[in-house]
């Protein structure tokens, strides 16, 4: 990974439109570190959504609540060194991985992992959008299904709005939301004595 560096351009900056599709990014605009991309696939991971598939490994499977945790955390531990692996592509081509498969399987051969890979994004957006709108729903009060639909609605274009806004911005939003993986660094600087006048 010597080819990506740790500056972020102003073209993946905070705020700003996402510039990119699906073309290769080029080499001078590559940035971050897989410790930034871990973080984050971590929070993708860890919803709810997931503690709920994994309490039916207690209710539905008959396995114990210390079992059902290692059996989650071991399927859990083995998506994240299954996406590790498989997202090593990114860094050294700057495309897409369903954009990289091309090179693999061809064109049309790339339209079955594309397809499975927009059902299963759109899937989970809205299971999470719903899941989110309902515990909101819920948490204000509001528990019936014109309060639901209202919060997906905002939750649903929320969530496209961060990701028109790209990479950066997403970066940021996790780092605020107390999923940092550490504190943000505070440059002091040294004051003049007031004897030395």
């Amino acid at each position: 990974m010597s080819d990506v560096s740790t500056a972020v351009p102003a073209a993946d900056a905070f705020g700003q439109v996402e510039s990119h599709g699906i073309e290769a990014i080029p080499t001078s605009e590559r940035h971050g570190a897989p410790r930034e991309l871990a973080f984050l696939w971590a929070g993708a991971f860890v919803n709810y959504a997931s503690l709920f598939t994994a309490s039916l490994l207690t209710t539905y499977y008959g396995l114990g609540v210390w079992d059902g945790l290692a059996a989650a955390a071991l399927g859990t531990v083995a998506a994240a060194v299954i996406l590790g692996l498989l997202s090593n592509t990114g860094p050294r081509s700057g495309l897409p991985q369903i954009i990289f498969t091309r090179s693999i399987f061809g064109v049309r051969g790339s339209y079955v992992g594309a397809a499975l890979t927009l059902f299963l994004a759109v899937g989970w957006f809205a299971v999470d959008c719903v899941i989110a709108a309902q515990a909101g729903a819920q948490l204000f009060g509001g528990a019936g299904s014109g309060a639901t639909f209202l919060f997906v609605i905002v939750i649903a274009a929320a969530s496209v709005a961060v990701a028109i806004y790209g990479h950066q911005t997403i970066k940021v939003l996790e780092n605020s939301t107390g999923h940092s993986p550490r504190p943000p660094r505070v440059r002091r600087t040294r004051r003049p004595s007031s004897s030395a006048s």
